[in-house]
């Protein structure tokens, strides 16, 4: 999927089509564009990127359907950027694979209110950063989120943009029932992690 004056894939309407060995290459703008969250579980980890405009994946805010749905983020050799604020779904299970990249942008965040399940390894670690110079926001965990949450061998770095005169975090942690370990926390605007409640 090739020279294209825009995007090479476009998924609409949170479709999860079945991807796997392709090539997205010298498109103008970005390899895949995503109309919906769902559609995350549709990115695969044996297609290749070459010389896109912007080789990342673009993850929406908005979800196609109201009821939670499973969504599985694999690590397809190119970071997923995250543009605005995103809130996984209470009832869902928001799994992400080792090696995987999560840039967000500038004063933006990832609220994880279903269960979120980052489980990195020490060789390839899952990573939440910045996409711009300028720190990105935080991953929270409200007090109502789902319990079973788990980040394992996760850098969480860049972050804790600063909101008025005061700064940030890393990550806030609202609920009890959460693991955390074998994990770095580095590069905060302000703290590493609030632990609130």
């Amino acid at each position: 999927i090739k020279n294209s004056i825009s995007y090479g894939l476009a998924i609409e309407n949170g479709a999860v089509p079945t991807l796997s060995g392709n090539t997205y290459e010298n498109n103008a703008t970005v390899p895949i564009s995503l109309a919906r969250a769902e559609s995350v579980s549709a990115i695969d980890d044996t297609s290749v990127f070459i010389n896109n405009g912007d080789d990342r994946i673009h993850v929406p805010y908005r979800y196609q359907n109201v009821q939670p749905t499973d969504i599985t983020m694999a690590s397809p050799g190119i970071p997923y950027y995250f543009i605005f604020n995103f809130n996984t779904k209470s009832g869902s299970v928001f799994t992400i694979n080792p090696g995987a990249e999560l840039q967000f942008n500038t004063g933006f965040g990832f609220t994880a209110n279903g269960k979120l399940v980052a489980e990195g390894t020490a060789e390839n670690p899952i990573i939440f950063t910045s996409a711009t110079e300028f720190p990105w926001s935080f991953l929270s965990f409200p007090d109502d989120a789902d319990g079973g949450s788990i980040l394992n061998h996760c850098i969480i770095e860049n972050g804790g943009d600063q909101v008025g005169i005061y700064s940030t975090q890393l990550m806030t942690i609202e609920a009890s029932d959460l693991t955390v370990e074998n994990c770095t926390f580095r590069h905060s605007a302000g703290d590493g992690i609030f632990l609130s409640n």
